[in-house]
């Protein structure tokens, strides 16, 4: 409605509603001014029309007789004209070529809208397409980091590696944890996992000691797989920790209370 509304063809109802719209949203403001500016300009994209020579003298005539007929005439015309309720129209005294030009600049108006409000559509959706093309390059780059951590870790002399197997929930299940014993740096890699039901998320556990420590919650993708980047609590874990996977709620929780579906050995 924006057009219309910079063009001033919108009632009072229809303009009210888009006013209220304005005043809380700053993107269709600024796309309001850029059809106020268009519709300013379109003045100057009509050729102005000459008027015909014929047109000063039939003013003239037409004014001369006025002045002649009679008073009484007048004054007859003005008392039936008090008593009636018709109001008589006038015919325009366009004439034919200025009636084309009017039409004519009334389609070059539309059109002109037209060929704007499309103009604007696409801009709108080269603007998304910047924006996916945007989350796209951020999630490749996301992606490349991570597989540079995991490649450093992988073959970091300090690391050490810790096989996850699937349990009676999930037998096809898998897992690495793979962690830095010095600096607690850990990525876990996890395959073939179930989908998870709606509230629910996957979390991961440190058990050593007897002592169970809560790890990080995450989301597996389609396929079952997930690549998550955690911090083993190294002072904490005696020198055969055991790690393992439970289904909780998906905000996570401090005690687990789920059933595990990845589980590394004890021993």
């Amino acid at each position: 409605m924006l057009a219309a509304h910079a063009l001033g063809a919108l009632d009072s109802e229809e303009a009210r509603r888009v006013e209220e719209h304005l005043e809380a949203c700053a993107e269709c403001r600024a796309e309001l001014e850029v059809w106020r500016d268009t519709t300013s300009a379109l003045a100057y994209t009509v050729a102005p029309a000459e008027p015909s020579p014929q047109l000063r003298s039939r003013i003239l005539e037409s004014v001369r007789a006025s002045s002649a007929q009679p008073k009484i005439a007048g004054e007859t015309k003005k008392a039936a004209s008090s008593s009636s309720n018709v109001i008589a129209f006038q015919r325009s005294n366009l004439s034919r070529a200025q009636r084309f030009g009017a039409i004519a600049a009334t389609l070059a108006v539309i059109t002109l809208a037209a060929a704007l409000f499309i103009a604007l559509l696409r801009l709108r959706e080269v603007r998304r397409e910047l924006a996916r093309n945007q989350a796209a390059v951020e999630s490749l780059a996301k992606q490349v980091a991570q597989e540079r951590e995991a490649r450093e870790l992988l073959t970091s002399p300090q690391s050490q590696n810790a096989q996850l197997n699937g349990t009676n929930m999930a037998p096809e299940a898998r897992g690495q944890l793979v962690f830095d014993q010095r600096t607690g740096h850990a990525m876990l890699f996890a395959y073939n996992l179930p989908p998870v039901p709606a509230g629910k998320a996957y979390q991961l556990w440190f058990i050593s000691g007897g002592k169970v420590m809560p790890g990080k919650v995450f989301m597996p993708d389609r396929d079952g797989r997930a690549m998550i980047n955690e911090q083993v609590p190294v002072n904490n874990l005696d020198s055969k920790p055991v790690f393992a996977v439970t289904l909780e709620p998906s905000g996570g929780v401090q005690v687990a209370t789920g059933e595990k579906y990845l589980l590394s050995p004890s021993s």
